[in-house]
């Protein structure tokens, strides 16, 4: 388990179990790499921001740059695992993020039928352009929040980032190779 990868932080259904009570649910499932058993990322933004019946609008989607940072801390850590495959199973919400996090051009438009998943414009998805959360939530200089955290390559990169960076729909799984190249992590 790696809290890396989990969904986006934002309602008290994002909060998680302890790993106490999440362990003995799923005993052949690794939490060592889970520094606390309580929800350390819920508990921050309570302090900073009060409890979910309090302040209702969005916590870590308002600070997507914090959700890229991760993706990419996970990403770090995944490169220096020995394994050759690994398989990662994670969250809409996180991937939308992580896919289309500081990409060149605006995600693609829902296709018909298909809901949007909480992010528009108005809203902040910051999709290429810069992406100003409100100043009660976000101190860190533009700079670091603009890099986009994965690059679209292989035989037709132009329809691998169109379908990963759209919309999920519900109950959808969506599979993708994540090359490193031949150069481990420092």
């Amino acid at each position: 388990a790696h809290e890396g990868v989990r969904e986006t932080v934002n309602y008290i259904c994002d909060r998680r179990r302890s790993i106490a009570e999440i362990a003995a649910e799923f005993p052949r499932v690794d939490f060592s790499l889970v520094s606390h058993d309580h929800d350390e990322v819920w508990r921050t933004y309570e302090q900073r921001l009060g409890p979910a019946s309090e302040f209702t609008k969005n916590r870590e989607s308002a600070e997507l740059h914090v959700v890229a940072e991760r993706g990419r801390a996970f990403l770090h850590w995944l490169r220096s695992r020995p394994e050759k495959n690994v398989i990662v199973s994670t969250h809409s919400a996180f991937l939308r993020c992580f896919l289309n996090w500081g990409q060149p051009r605006q995600p693609p438009p829902p296709q018909p039928g298909e809901r949007q998943q909480g992010w528009t414009q108005a809203e902040g998805w910051p999709g290429s352009v810069p992406f100003a959360p409100p100043q009660e939530l976000d101190q860190r200089p533009p700079s670091a929040r603009d890099v986009a955290v994965v690059r679209y390559a292989g035989e037709k990169p132009a329809d691998l980032e169109q379908f990963m960076r759209r919309d999920y729909a519900n109950c959808e799984l969506r599979s993708f190779l994540v090359a490193f190249g031949h150069q481990k992590p420092e």
